[in-house]
């Protein structure tokens, strides 16, 4: 499923939550003045469960597919249902191998009673230790979904790779600058993932450098490098405060320029020693640029 990167897929991901209110104490005194009268019980609202799904034949898939392309505002961004499933193969054909492969991927689903609200898709690198969050999308028109369902998949996420990866190091991804806030300033998805990402214990930080996207084609000259945000957290280790080392640093960056973006056309064996080149002298310009303590926001 490596593959469900592509020249028309950035990856992306969006994170949703909201808030409530409670007004129980004023109800318990007006109910003590008047007599009581029998009410029926409200219902409670339907459990919330996630579960990755493993097989392109899951019955689950077409409702996960139809969230997911919901979601996808960018008709160019979204990939086909059947790739998807032939993805899944590969990766399922993948782990059946007697040397694991470098890439692990992780299709995950929420699903609210018999609804599917969650679609994610991360990858996990042996190499580097590290997971790489790809897309994570929420029906909105479930309330379900935008009450729990982010805090929901991170949790299931955090518990499966230390099952599955304990010496996993820790997450990343990227995030969109949004062009009306200064630079310098925490998105609103970023706080909002931060706070959700703090009640299983790891605390993300975005990287304050100038991080760019590469193209995601040298042959299309309508693509271009766009300038985003690099958040990361540890999953081991001490929790990241002010700043990390510059080999912490360059170590995450080798991950998502030489690794994720690397295997973009490991399938067409000439355009990818050109764009790994690419990619290399792209990697090392920004980490020569490093100072020697990265500060993080």
């Amino acid at each position: 499923m490596r593959n469900l990167f592509n020249e028309a897929m950035i990856p992306f991901w969006i994170a949703v939550g909201s808030t409530a209110t409670a007004v129980a104490l004023l109800i318990a005194i007006l109910s003590w003045r008047r007599p009581r009268t029998p009410t029926p019980k409200s219902e409670k609202p339907p459990r919330l469960t996630v579960r990755r799904i493993l097989s392109p034949g899951d019955d689950d898939l077409q409702a996960a597919y139809d969230v997911y392309r919901k979601e996808i505002t960018n008709r160019s961004e979204l990939d086909s249902f059947d790739d998807i499933q032939r993805w899944l193969a590969e990766a399922e054909q993948s782990r059946r191998t007697p040397e694991p492969p470098n890439l692990d991927e992780y299709l995950l689903i929420a699903k609210s009673a018999k609804r599917v609200c969650g679609f994610f898709y991360g990858q996990y690198y042996r190499s580097h230790h590290m997971f790489l969050v790809g897309y994570l999308a929420m029906d909105h028109d479930s309330d379900d979904a935008k009450r729990e369902t982010s805090l929901a998949i991170i949790k299931y996420l955090v518990r499966l790779l230390k099952k599955d990866h304990s010496n996993c190091a820790g997450v990343i991804f990227e995030i969109a600058l949004e062009s009306k806030r200064h630079q310098q300033s925490r998105t609103a998805k970023e706080r909002l993932f931060a706070v959700r990402a703090r009640k299983v214990g790891v605390v993300f930080k975005r990287l304050d450098i100038k991080y760019r996207q590469p193209k995601l084609s040298l042959w299309d000259p309508s693509l271009t490098e766009q300038r985003q945000h690099l958040v990361y957290g540890r999953l081991s280790g001490p929790p990241l405060s002010g700043h990390i080392g510059k080999q912490e640093a360059s170590h995450v960056l080798d991950v998502v320029y030489n690794y994720w973006y690397g295997d973009y056309y490991l399938d067409e064996p000439p355009k990818d020693a050109v764009y790994r080149k690419y990619l290399r002298a792209m990697y090392k310009d920004v980490v020569s640029r490093l100072p020697a303590q990265v500060g993080l926001i």
